[in-house]
């Protein structure tokens, strides 16, 4: 029998998968093995952030399709860069074994947590050790690191940084664990990413002989373990990038779990420490996670206080305005519908072929993405016609509609405006002349983004897929309006805000004297607010509704 391993190409990647072969021989000196190496997306950009290049599973998802393919059998995986949930057709077959699970400052110095210099450089691409760190030495400057091992270690020989934080088990696993400079963080001041250290062994589900192959490799603690951590970071509801630590060891037919969470908005963070028998492992895991985010989400719940009673008025489209307004109610406030505008498909929109070889396709919206989506299927196609095009998408709403439609997004800029995704986009793409771009957008869609990318010599094609029509604001509305007495009025984009005022709203005497603040989702809406004299103005720091309700919870704190 031959079983085809598959393996990035990667140093860490090789040496892994070579050790289970090695182990799997030595089982079956029957079988046939062969390694197949597959080029990943984050091996062809090693140095762009993990949410730029697709977020979880940039550097899986390749191998996958090969397992699905039939091109390999079995792809070894550290478990930690693996989704919670694997794809259908897909599954964990054994977890062989675990190394050192801590994580190591490397630094020229040799410092410890306790010892880094004030104002220290400290290298890491983690927003987990990010949070520990900065919860111990708020005093250092944390700075992205991105590439492979000899990279990041390289950036400490050259003296650009003054520390790095790596996994003990890459080191180990390389030969370079305990050489100078290095030092093993402990678990109570550092907690590992679920599953750091463990070794994954993914094969197709159907393929029974095979597992049963695998099954000799099967660390059955370390799996009951690992099973329990990822538990836990499915309960959180985050991904490999999400701020939280947590490590389970099994002893004596019970786990024992030491789990940390942040929230990086807010800077709050929270520890647990937990245990129950190993059959209630996973469940453990669940509560763990959820009671991490609740707890971490506290200080919001907290300044949400504020909106208790407070009478909140959300503008947003029908369809859209639900959960934004679910999320007021539940923090106590009153909240009153009264959709401005109106989103409409252009259905005879004249959508092209994937054959035309665009090279990017742009995403101003998730209103983009659904509509350009509803279009393609009318006409009994597929946004994923697409796919082999890089995807850019303006913020993380936007992408997560993406990634709704099995798209990987390879361009998602930190700030969600127009000017940051074409920097970031253009760091992407650093020949854009000639480059063709197709960009779905509204029928008031601002020009930023097609004219800055045209500038650069890039053939910009704008495709409206949709259009914002303001609504009829009836009588019956404004008088309940009034009757309302609304202290905030919550605006998602600048049409809404030209809608209120059409309306005659911003000049009604009752209205006016009842709002306390105008809140906007972001800085354009906030200046198409301040252009129309809608003050004072309350502003999400970032772009997403949860920002927004902190924004309006503390402007009504400051009262």
């Amino acid at each position: 029998m031959k079983v085809v391993f598959g393996s990035r190409g990667s140093d860490l990647a090789l040496t892994q998968t070579r050790m289970v072969m090695d182990r799997l021989t030595a089982v079956c000196p029957c079988l046939e093995i062969e390694l197949r190496i597959i080029k990943t997306t984050g091996d062809n950009k090693p140095d762009a952030r993990l949410e730029e290049i697709g977020g979880l599973g940039a550097f899986t998802r390749e191998i996958e399709v090969a397992l699905l393919d039939g091109e390999i059998d079995v792809a070894v995986h550290s478990l930690k860069d693996l989704p919670t949930k694997q794809p259908e057709g897909l599954v964990v077959a054994a977890v062989a074994g675990r190394v050192c699970p801590n994580d190591v400052l490397i630094s020229q110095g040799g410092y410890t947590v306790d010892d880094l210099p004030k104002g220290a450089m400290v290298g890491t691409s983690s927003l987990r050790r990010r949070a520990q760190l900065l919860d111990l030495r708020p005093d250092v400057e944390v700075c992205e690191l991105r590439g492979n091992v000899p990279t990041r270690v390289g950036r400490v020989a050259s003296g650009e940084l003054d520390a790095v934080i790596l996994a003990a088990a890459g080191l180990t696993r390389l030969g370079l664990l305990g050489k100078k400079g290095m030092w093993e963080i402990p678990m109570t001041q550092m907690l590992p990413a679920p599953g750091q250290g463990a070794l994954a062994l993914e094969t197709r589900t159907g393929d029974v002989h095979l597992h049963e192959l695998l099954k000799p490799l099967n660390d059955a603690n370390a799996a009951i373990a690992v099973a329990c951590e990822r538990a836990a970071l499915q309960g959180f509801g985050g991904g490999c990038r999400a701020p939280l630590g947590v490590y389970a060891q099994v002893h004596e037919g019970r786990v024992f779990v030491q789990a940390f969470a942040a929230n990086t908005e807010t800077g709050k963070t929270m520890r647990l420490l937990r245990d129950s028998p190993v059959e209630e492992s996973v469940r453990l895991g669940e509560v763990i996670g959820k009671a991490l985010y609740q707890g971490t989400q506290t200080e919001i719940v907290s300044c949400s206080q504020q909106l208790r009673n407070r009478r909140i008025v959300v503008t947003r489209a029908v369809h859209q305005a639900a959960s934004f307004g679910s999320m007021l109610e539940e923090a106590g406030a009153q909240v009153m519908y009264l959709p401005l505008i109106t989103i409409t498909t252009v259905l005879d929109a004249p959508v092209p072929e994937p054959r035309e070889k665009f090279d990017w396709v742009v995403f101003t919206s998730v209103n983009a993405v659904e509509n350009f989506n509803c279009i393609l299927q009318r006409h009994n196609r597929s946004i994923q016609d697409y796919a082999s095009c890089n995807i850019a998408a303006i913020g993380d709403a936007t992408a997560a509609a993406l990634n709704e439609c099995n798209l990987q997004v390879s361009c998602v800029p930190e700030a969600h405006v127009s000017h940051a995704l074409v920097k970031l986009l253009l760091q992407q793409e650093p020949n854009p002349a000639g480059k063709r771009v197709l960009l779905p957008q509204g029928n008031l869609a601002r020009p930023v983004v097609a004219e800055a990318l045209a500038e650069q010599g890039m053939v910009v094609s704008p495709l409206v897929v949709y259009e914002t029509v303001p609504c009829e604001v009836p009588e019956r509305a404004i008088r309940e309006l009034t009757e309302f007495a609304p202290e905030c009025i919550a605006f998602f984009s600048p049409s809404a805000v030209n809608a209120y005022v059409a309306a005659g709203l911003r000049d009604n005497p009752a209205i006016q004297k009842s709002v306390v603040i105008y809140a906007a989702i972001g800085p354009v809406t906030a200046e198409a607010l301040q252009k129309v004299d809608c003050t004072p103005i309350t502003e999400a720091q970032r772009q997403n509704e949860a920002s927004l309700m902190d924004a309006i919870a503390s402007d009504f704190h400051k009262d």
